[in-house]
């Protein structure tokens, strides 16, 4: 368990076993097992785990003037690369996808995105999709081509994620819910019910969708079934 102070917990069958402070803030944690742990953050900041110690990676001077909101893994032909964006929210419009592959990091295209990026979930050699201000998707991550900007809310989009090319789910601002069924969005905004907040992170499991957020000031949790 992670957390933006700079603490992770270690909880083995639901016991707390260690916590360790690492010298930055974390923002997201992604792991496969214990052995295999990556950690972002702000000012640029990436390390792994493999077991025994934390090792920082190293990102460019450019990646080091922005935050790492999101990370996720894509395994293909049994080798698992990782992708993160990179952004400056409320500051500026620079902003970086970056790929990660042990303990190397380089950019991927950002071309056609707009303005800063705080989400990112696809299905390999299907659709990636990156989210923050727009929602965008394209085929192949790694090509030169653009991303393509969906104009399916006019809030900004902190998180994303899906199981399926046709079930795919998107929160954001001011209460914002989408979710897409393959054919077209369809936004539970006026069913969130939140007066002055945003929602932060999205997850989907089989027929239930879960979003965290805030709303002045307290915490909300939002639960969809169908």
């Amino acid at each position: 368990i992670g957390s933006t102070t700079s603490q992770i917990t270690y909880i083995k069958d639901g016991i707390q076993k260690q916590i360790e402070c690492l010298p930055s803030s974390i923002t997201k944690i992604w792991g496969s097992s214990g052995k295999n742990i990556y950690v972002v953050g702000y000012n640029g900041n990436i390390a792994r785990y493999n077991g025994k110690s934390w090792i920082k990676l190293k990102t460019s001077t450019e990646t080091k003037k922005l935050d790492i909101y999101d990370i996720k893994g894509f395994t293909k032909n049994h080798e698992t690369t990782l992708y993160a964006v990179a952004a400056k929210r409320r500051t500026n419009r620079k902003k970086q996808i970056l790929k990660i592959q042990g303990y190397n990091v380089e950019e991927v295209t950002t071309d056609g995105l707009q303005f800063s990026i705080s989400g990112i979930w696809g299905i390999v050699d299907k659709v990636y999709y990156v989210v923050g201000s727009g929602i965008y998707k394209k085929k192949d991550i790694e090509d030169n081509n653009p991303w393509e900007e969906l104009y399916e809310t006019r809030y900004y989009s902190y998180s994303v994620d899906g199981q399926a090319v046709n079930d795919v789910v998107c929160c954001g601002a001011s209460g914002e819910l989408l979710h897409y069924n393959g054919s077209k969005w369809l936004s539970f905004k006026e069913q969130t019910f939140l007066d002055y907040g945003d929602l932060l992170r999205v997850k989907i499991k089989d027929n239930i969708i879960v979003s965290v957020g805030y709303n002045n000031p307290k915490a909300v949790i939002v639960l969809g079934k169908r």
